[in-house]
C-alpha cells in the first residue's frame, strides 16, 4: 500500500500537523479510526498545502465529535445534521465527518445519511480526486486508500464523477465539476461531461439558495470566469435562466471581486431576464442589486452613446452599483463607453458646495422647492454653467427672486 506520511510532514504546515497528531491519539484512545480524506489528500498529492483539514471518523459514536475537540483544547464552532463538524482548536480548524453511508430519495433531495466503513464514506463523494483517504491511525500513519484511482486522475489531469447518477443525487456537483476544472487545470473526462450535459436538467431540482451558493464559490476562484465560460460551454447557465451567458469579451475583461464578477455575467440580461434570474436565485442585497442594475444600464446605452450633456449621463448613472457601471465602461460601445468613463472618474464626484439649510438661509421657504433647487445648481455644476461657490449661490439667489416675482 502506498504511504505518504512523508508528503504530510513536507506539505503541512507544522501547526496543522501537529493538530492532525493530537487528533490521532484522542480518537485512538476512543477506539475510532480517523482518516484525512477529500480535499485535504488532493492538494496533498499535488504538491499544495491543503485549504482546509477534512478528516472522517470511522466506528465513532455521536459523542466522539465533542470528546475530539476537548482532546484538542477547542470548542466545536458548528455542525450540522448529516455528522458533521468545524472544530477549532487555537488558530486551527479540522472539519470532521462521522463516517456515513447516503441514500437519495429522489433528484436534488437532501441525503438521508447513516454510519457507514471508509468504503461507503468514499463512495458517497463526488469525484475521485477527492475520494482519497490516509490513514491516521498511529499504526497506519499515512497509508492511502485509493479505491476510485483518484491519483491515477490526478497524474491525468481529468475531473472524473464516481458514479452515473451521481448529478442527479446532488446537482450542486454540475457546479463543483466546473469548478475543480477550472481552478485546477484539468479537463472532465468524456464520460463525466456526457453526464453533465445530460444531467443539466437536474438543477431544475434545487432551490435557488443551493445554485447561489454554488456560484458564490466560483466567484471567489482566482479563474472564476474561464469556470463561467466552462460551464456556459457545457449548458449549465441557461438552464438558470435562458438568457444567462458569458459573452466572450466579459473574459477578456480584468475583473476582480464578487460583484465585479457577477456583474459581467449579468450583462447579457435584459431588465425583464435580470428579475427572471433573481427570482430563480432568490437574490437579495448586494447581488440583487448588481443584476438589476447591469440590465438597468444595458437598456441605458442606447442613451450615453447619444450626443447627451453631463447632468444627463449622471442622472441616468447614479445610483446603480459602481461593478454595474464599471463592466459596461469596459464593455459597451465607444460612445456609451466614453460617457460611462466620464461619470466613473470624474461626474461621481461632482457636489454642489451649498446644503439645503444654506438654501433656506438665502431666504427659501423649507419644502420640496429647496430639494428642486439643489438638482437644478448640481445639473448646472455637471454641465458646467456654475463653476464656483459664488455662482451658486449667484443661481440660488436669481431662484428666490424669480418665485418671489411670480407669486
Amino acid at each position: 500500500m502506498v504511504n505518504i506520511a512523508s508528503l504530510l510532514a513536507e506539505r503541512l504546515p507544522p501547526p496543522r500537523y501537529s493538530l492532525l497528531k493530537a487528533a490521532s491519539r484522542a480518537a485512538a484512545h476512543a477506539g475510532v479510526e480517523l482518516y484525512l480524506v477529500g480535499g485535504s489528500v488532493r492538494d496533498a498529492l499535488l504538491g499544495n498545502p491543503p485549504a482546509d483539514l477534512d478528516v472522517s471518523a470511522v466506528g465513532a459514536a455521536d459523542g466522539f465529535i465533542d470528546t475530539l475537540a476537548r482532546a484538542l483544547g477547542g470548542e466545536v464552532a458548528s455542525r450540522s445534521r448529516f455528522g458533521t463538524a468545524r472544530l477549532r482548536a487555537g488558530r486551527a480548524s479540522l472539519d470532521v465527518a462521522l463516517a456515513r453511508r447516503e441514500t437519495y430519495s429522489g433528484p436534488g433531495a437532501l441525503p438521508s445519511v447513516e454510519p457507514g466503513s471508509l468504503e461507503d464514506d468514499l463512495a458517497r463523494r463526488d469525484f475521485s480526486i477527492n475520494a482519497m483517504a490516509v490513514s491516521l491511525t498511529p499504526a497506519a500513519w499515512g497509508e492511502l486508500t485509493d479505491s476510485f484511482d483518484g491519483a491515477g486522475d490526478l497524474e491525468r489531469r481529468i475531473v472524473r464523477v464516481l458514479h452515473p447518477s451521481s448529478f442527479q443525487d446532488d446537482p450542486t456537483r454540475l457546479f463543483r465539476a466546473v469548478r475543480y476544472a477550472g481552478r485546477l487545470g484539468f479537463r472532465l473526462d468524456g464520460r463525466t461531461e456526457v453526464l453533465l450535459r445530460a444531467g443539466a436538467a437536474f438543477l431544475d431540482a434545487i432551490s435557488g439558495d443551493r445554485i447561489r451558493h454554488e456560484l458564490e464559490r466560483i466567484f471567489e476562484e482566482e479563474q472564476a470566469l474561464s469556470i463561467l465560460l466552462m460551464a456556459d460551454r457545457l449548458g449549465l447557465l441557461k438552464r438558470l435562466h435562458p438568457a444567462l451567458r458569458v459573452v466572450d469579451e466579459a473574459a477578456e475583461v480584468e475583473v476582480k471581486g464578487e460583484a465585479a464578477i457577477l456583474a459581467g455575467l449579468a450583462r447579457s440580461l435584459s431588465a425583464e431576464d435580470a428579475a427572471g434570474l433573481s427570482a430563480r436565485l432568490n437574490l437579495s442585497g448586494e447581488w440583487a442589486r448588481v443584476v438589476t442594475d447591469t440590465a438597468a444600464v444595458r437598456e441605458s446605452l442606447g442613451e450615453l452613446g447619444a450626443d447627451i450633456p453631463p447632468s444627463r449621463v449622471y442622472a441616468v448613472l447614479h445610483g446603480r452599483h459602481e461593478a454595474s457601471i464599471a463592466v459596461w465602461a469596459a464593455l459597451a460601445g465607444p460612445g456609451a463607453a466614453e460617457n460611462i468613463g466620464l461619470y466613473l472618474t470624474s461626474l461621481s464626484r461632482v457636489s454642489t458646495s451649498l446644503s439645503g439649510r444654506d438654501v433656506i438661509d438665502m431666504g427659501m421657504s423649507e419644502g420640496p422647492a429647496v430639494g428642486d433647487v439643489l438638482r437644478d445648481v448640481l445639473k448646472a455644476r455637471l454641465d458646467g454653467v456654475v463653476d464656483s461657490a459664488d455662482a451658486e449661490r449667484e443661481m440660488v439667489r436669481r431662484r428666490i427672486s424669480a418665485m418671489r416675482s411670480g407669486a
